[in-house]
């Protein structure tokens, strides 16, 4: 059979889905304010060095890639579309390298299917479009694996020299990538007669890329390793974890989960992906190993994550388990949907035509909402800090916060003249608050209370606005704040809560 399946249009294709990939993930770039994870990449990317590496090492939920790129990027601006627009660049370029990746696996058809996929995919448009580390993450698998099957294929040197590049990159970039070297692994150790000659190369580029991380890792283990990494509100994995995650990674973590209906797109996606491989296994017998790894990036990392994150009795076990950190592994599902849709549209194609169409509305609307629902904007900082600039007397009034809170500040507030008391939940927190406010001279008119009240959960969906509320009511400095002073008002923005209150004597 035909493997390359050439045509004189699949040049300009890849350039047309590229642009059409820009478009969707520059459009209304800036329409939301900054996160508090996007704050924090600011804030690192932009202190001097080594403050910023000391930060990031203590900080412990990522390594230090991304930051290190922003010592650069951030000199170009700070603006919210600028500090965003880094992360655009990866996603972008992600689309011919999925390209790339489907030719080598089976052919340009394939590649074709999957760069049209992740065009449109919803999940990686959203991580696209933030400033963190996700859609560089997403990219350097596709790359390193691009290398990797590269290298299995020709037994290049040069091949083995950038698969380890970009292997040391995404080593870099997030813990999780491990789970993207060890799918590797696994799929050698199963392949290892098929491979036995270009084996030595790989093994010797994976070490190479392991001897450069060392550094850094051995550092993090030598100090307490990753148990006070703050990523203890992740909770444990449970089945329906597995569904929810197959939902956004084929529709986004949008208001579709609330319609039962929708769960058919990712139910199918998930036919065309066993399918397909069981299909391309059969008429592809040659390819079957190339087949197989696509199934083994997927599937390893995702099971493997939900294992290790289940309520187990284990000292120091964290659960990892949240839909963003298999960002590195999307490309091989929608490649293997690829192979389905590649399968059906070579026996079936009024049929494949007719499904695509389906499926592309879901996709559609899935995007309409993702742009201009705000339920799914992040926290509102932007909205809630300009609320207190309107409304709050700077010479007399007080603001309170929680520690985290001065990144918000730092960006939309520089140049902030009204008094803070900070809260920093501890033993000796109530002491210390209580000391505060007794050290203020003169005594404050009014307090103003700013809260975070809901972060989106493990699979990207922001708590409903009436559950902001609750959390905002049952948060303990905000039900002593309400004892002790006069509610004057309050004021709800997505996942941020502004409470006034009047000081009585």
């Amino acid at each position: 059979m035909n493997r390359t399946g050439a045509t004189w249009r699949d040049p300009g294709l890849i350039v047309a889905l590229t642009l059409v990939a820009f478009g969707l993930r520059v459009f209304r770039l800036d329409a939301s304010g900054l996160g508090y994870d996007e704050l924090f990449s600011l804030a690192a990317g932009t202190l001097a060095f080594p403050d910023w590496l000391v930060a990031v090492f203590e900080d412990r939920v990522h390594p230090p890639g991304y930051y290190f790129l922003g010592q650069f990027w951030y000199g170009i601006g700070r603006a919210e579309f600028v500090v965003r627009y880094l992360s655009v660049i990866f996603g972008v370029l992600a689309i011919p390298l999925i390209y790339r990746v489907g030719k080598t696996i089976v052919d340009q058809r394939l590649g074709l299917i999957a760069a049209v996929l992740l065009t449109l995919s919803p999940f990686h448009i959203y991580y696209s479009q933030e400033a963190r580390m996700y859609s560089l993450v997403a990219f350097l698998a596709l790359g390193a694996n691009y290398f990797f099957l590269r290298l299995l294929e020709r037994g290049q040197a040069r091949d083995g020299l950038a698969y380890a590049v970009l292997t040391t990159c995404g080593l870099y970039t997030h813990y999780l990538y491990t789970m993207v070297v060890l799918a590797q692994m696994v799929f050698m150790v199963l392949a290892r007669r098929t491979y036995r000659a270009v084996l030595p190369r790989w093994f010797v580029a994976l070490i190479g890329a392991g001897a450069l991380f060392a550094p850094w890792l051995g550092a993090v283990l030598a100090t307490g390793g990753l148990t006070h990494a703050g990523i203890s509100w992740i909770p444990p994995a449970n089945l329906a974890d597995l569904a929810l995650t197959l939902f956004t990674q084929t529709l986004g973590a949008t208001s579709l989960i609330d319609n039962p209906i929708f769960f058919f797109v990712p139910a199918a996606y998930i036919v065309f992906a066993i399918g397909g491989w069981a299909v391309t296994r059969a008429d592809l017998s040659a390819l079957r190993g190339r087949v197989d790894f696509l199934a083994i990036w997927f599937l390893l990392p995702l099971v493997f994550v939900f294992l290790v994150s289940l309520d187990l009795s284990i000292p120091n076990k964290r659960s990892v388990y949240h839909d963003r950190f298999f960002i590195a592994e999307l490309p091989g599902l929608l490649l293997l949907i690829a192979l389905g849709v590649r399968a059906l549209g070579l026996r079936q194609a009024r049929l494949m035509t007719a499904l695509a169409l389906v499926f592309g509305a879901a996709t559609i609307l899935s995007l309409q909402i993702l742009y201009f629902d705000p339920a799914n904007a992040r926290e509102d900082w932007r909205g809630s800090v300009a609320y207190l600039r309107a409304q709050a007397d700077p010479a007399r009034d007080v603001l309170t916060i929680y520690a985290g809170e001065v990144l918000p500040l730092a960006y939309y507030e520089p140049g902030i003249a009204r008094r803070i008391v900070m809260w920093i939940p501890t033993n000796d927190a109530p002491n210390e608050f209580n000391q505060q406010f007794a050290a203020l001279n003169p005594a404050p008119a009014q307090i103003w209370f700013l809260l975070p009240t809901a972060g989106a959960n493990k699979h990207g969906f922001f708590a409903r606005w009436e559950e902001q509320r609750q959390n905002a009511h049952a948060d303990p400095l905000k039900r002593v704040l309400d004892r002790r002073y006069v509610v004057e008002s309050e004021k709800q923005f997505q996942a941020v809560f502004v409470t006034q209150y009047r000081v009585t004597k």
